[in-house]
């Protein structure tokens, strides 16, 4: 069985642009502290009480608001900053990242667009603009918003970044690399960029390159159970199964509900022969997540190596169920049954596997 491996994708820069078209990366309130939100909410509120029409107290208000997760009251606050100053293009931007925090998509998209209407130069908007059309499956269209929000602004490590996952997206490996290479060389603690940088490495076969910089984002962020959990399969892939194991483990320590570490920590421990604990991980990854069908495949081939053939066959069942494209589970499934006298059930199992994987070979 193969380890799953996680990437992370495209993120948002979420930059709240203030009055004075100044941006802070989101989450911090224009003019307020890291958690004070309710304190520049208030003071925003006597500003607008003293002059009803101040757009860009509207707009600030906003900020805070989105910060403390109002999304609605910042909506709120940012079309009434529009309707006050209809040329108010970082109001348009920041209604954008709340619509796309929300979930509106092309709401986001048309407010960004409308704010590089107006100002033509504004690169943090090109960004997010196209990260929402990366997100709705527009990669063409993405990578030419994140390749002129750096023609603005070329020293913008985020634009970088999420141009990489782009790249990444149309299988252009050799691109990702190299803007997920300037993104740290323009932020060296860009932690998302060296974990998605060893993704693009690994899909090339270098792993020890990909462990090199998950090891690089482990350092540079020791809590990140994903970074534990995909170098625990690179380890695993190069024959290094103890390394492994302790990495699955310290992943699960972090992230108790890490469905995909159990399960990579269960087949690490049957490939050495501990079938016992193989299946209590994979029981765990199934409790965690009843879906995930290749836990299914896991433990239905530990059991059969435990002599469980009925245990087996239940669990490759419910793997195609979950999963009826799964050439795998049926050719195992077919395997137990003709360990069990079954020879008719093998038969039509091994001919679904060769059906939906022309030229099958386990």
């Amino acid at each position: 069985m193969k380890a799953r491996l996680q990437a992370l994708t495209l993120s948002f820069f979420v930059g709240a642009a203030s009055a004075d078209g100044q941006q802070s990366a989101f989450p911090t309130a224009t003019n307020s502290s890291a958690t004070d939100f309710d304190g520049a909410i208030e003071v925003y509120t006597k500003l607008i009480d003293l002059k009803p029409d101040n757009a860009s107290a509207y707009n600030d208000r906003g900020n805070a608001k989105q910060d403390k997760g109002d999304l609605d009251g910042a909506i709120a606050d940012y079309t009434k900053a529009i309707q006050l100053k209809s040329d108010y293009a970082f109001a348009y931007n920041n209604r954008g990242n709340a619509k796309h925090v929300k979930g509106d998509l092309d709401g986001a998209i048309a407010d960004w667009t409308k704010a590089i209407e107006l100002k033509p130069d504004l690169a943090l908007a090109y960004d997010n603009r196209g990260a929402a059309k990366q997100a709705k499956g527009d990669v063409k269209g993405a990578i030419a918003d994140f390749t002129q929000a750096i023609k603005l602004k070329p020293q913008f490590a985020h634009a970088y970044y999420n141009r990489g996952t782009a790249k990444q997206a149309a299988d252009d490996i050799n691109g990702a690399i190299a803007d997920y290479t300037q993104s740290i060389e323009l932020k060296r603690d860009y932690v998302d960029a060296y974990y998605n940088r060893s993704d693009a490495k690994r899909a090339q076969g270098d792993l020890d390159g990909a462990i090199t910089d998950l090891t690089k984002a482990i350092e540079l962020n020791p809590d990140f159970a994903l970074a534990y959990d995909n170098r625990g399969s690179l380890k695993r892939a190069k024959g290094y199964t103890e390394g492994a194991i302790a990495d699955y483990t310290k992943a699960i320590e972090l992230k108790p509900d890490h469905s995909f570490a159990y399960y990579n920590r269960g087949i690490a421990k049957q490939s050495k022969g501990d079938l016992d604990g193989a299946i209590k991980d994979l029981n765990k990854a199934i409790e965690l997540n009843p879906s995930f069908a290749p836990a299914y495949d896991g433990r239905g081939d530990a059991r059969q190596l435990k002599g469980d053939l009925d245990g087996a066959i239940a669990d490759f069942t419910q793997a195609i169920k979950l999963k009826p494209d799964d050439a795998f589970a049926y050719y195992n499934r077919g395997l137990v049954r003709k360990a069990k006298g079954d020879f008719g059930g093998a038969i039509t199992d091994h001919a679904k596997a060769i059906q939906l994987k022309p030229g099958f070979s386990p």
